[in-house]
């Protein structure tokens, strides 16, 4: 019983330091020229109050794919990060190509949580057969604000982190780090009416 319980906890330690992390595309993912599908290669950060991860739902704009962009968490909702600097997770996902947007960012912690309302915009392009750097999505709450209590000042920028995150991209899906990679930013179009 001593050692099953041992065993657990050893389960449990193993879980919480590694942030349940799962890989976008396997580290030996190559991309063809030929294909329907292009990879997108992003950074998402956070900084400033609180140690909520936001999360960000995203849809082509035919919607005819779907998904949902996050950072790695530990059991405890806390951000395991993929940068020394910063709060942050490297997305590298393969996607039909097309015109996508991110339709709507939220933040939760247990019970509590906000999101965006109607709206929010932020557009990005996924090219066939080619790897597109489309930026940093940055959710900054340095103004403070408390969540929950709907006195949230957030801010959301796209900026051009290209030297950390190729940099990280080449060191962990080596197939890529022999492509040209393209940099088309994300567009932030709207970020909708007053957040909540």
């Amino acid at each position: 019983m001593k050692k099953a319980k041992s065993c657990l906890l050893l389960i449990i330690l193993v879980f919480v330091l590694s942030g349940c992390a799962t890989p976008n595309i396997d580290k030996g993912y190559s991309i063809s020229e030929a294909s329907d599908y292009g990879v997108i290669i992003a950074s998402l950060t956070k900084t400033g109050f609180g140690h909520w991860p936001p999360g960000y739902n995203f849809e082509r704009i035919d919607s005819s794919k779907k998904g949902v962009l996050k950072f790695n968490q530990n059991m405890f909702d806390r951000i395991v990060s993929d940068f020394p600097e910063t709060d942050g997770k490297l997305i590298v996902l393969e996607l039909p190509a097309g015109e996508y947007q991110i339709n709507r960012w939220f933040i939760s912690q247990g019970y509590i949580g906000l999101e965006s309302v109607e709206g929010f915009e932020i557009r990005f392009t996924v090219v066939p057969g080619k790897a597109t750097y489309i930026g940093e999505l940055n959710n900054d709450r340095s103004a403070g604000g408390i969540l929950g209590t709907g006195l949230a000042r957030i801010r959301f920028d796209v900026k051009d982190s290209w030297d950390r995150d190729i940099n990280k991209v080449k060191n962990e899906y080596p197939n890529l780090s022999s492509i040209r990679i393209e940099k088309i930013l994300m567009n932030i179009v709207s970020l909708g009416r007053k957040q909540h």
